[in-house]
């Protein structure tokens, strides 16, 4: 997931940069852990992948901040996000926490009134921070968008790749992802629309959302009916 990612990348640059830092977390497996740097020390703040109710991870919370002196807690999973707003009752450490995802999914959450003690909340689009301001009742100065990252060495890496395949060989896409307006699919159909002049491509959308009709709009407007799927 994005939160996942967020964290790898955040991680390998701290790590290439000589940056102190530390991950915590609830569990210690994915799809992205193997691009991990193997260097890199990953707290489990679970028993056995148990959390007791949250009591064990708060614990463990406690004891790698203080055993750290870390300054800054960022968060940028909605599940987790309260454990880090709560350690803030107790150290005076900075709390900057990430949403990125429907702002809806946040505010149902029993904890959310801890959110305007955040010291920053960081967002990926304009759109997902004015819906924080409304939500969350937060000032405008205490919401930061931060495009999302890339992985610019893999990327480069797989550009390699297709120039070895030769320039003529098709662009194939595909997005998996909810089709909600913060995704931003439409923008990836009107870029298929600008490759279309130049390149062979194929795109294929893969979820369901309130923005599929208005999606399939776009496609067929753009005649990229034969193009896009």
């Amino acid at each position: 997931g994005g939160a996942e990612k967020r964290t790898v990348y955040l991680a390998n640059h701290f790590f290439r940069n000589n940056k102190p830092f530390s991950i915590a977390v609830l569990k210690n497996y994915g799809l992205l852990k193997h691009r991990l740097n193997k260097g890199i020390l990953i707290n489990d703040l679970t028993y056995n992948g148990k959390t007791f109710f949250g009591i064990i991870v708060l614990i463990k919370l406690l004891f790698l901040i203080k055993k750290g002196n870390f300054n800054i807690i960022f968060s940028n999973l909605y599940g987790v996000n309260k454990y880090a707003l709560i350690i803030s009752l107790f150290f005076r450490i900075k709390v900057y926490i990430g949403i990125f995802t429907n702002t809806k999914r946040h505010k149902k959450r029993f904890f959310s009134k801890l959110y305007e003690k955040a010291d920053l909340i960081i967002t990926n689009s304009k759109l997902a921070s004015k819906n924080i301001e409304k939500t969350f009742n937060i000032p405008e100065n205490r919401i930061r968008k931060i495009n999302n990252g890339v992985d610019i060495e893999y990327i480069q890496g797989q550009l390699n790749m297709e120039k070895l395949k030769g320039k003529n060989q098709k662009i194939k896409m595909v997005s998996i992802a909810s089709l909600r307006l913060e995704k931003g699919i439409d923008i990836l159909i009107k870029a298929v629309s600008v490759i279309k002049r130049n390149r062979e491509v194929e795109y294929r959308i893969i979820g369901e959302g309130k923005e599929y009709n208005n999606l399939k709009k776009l496609i067929l407007n753009k005649n990229l009916n034969n193009v896009v799927c």
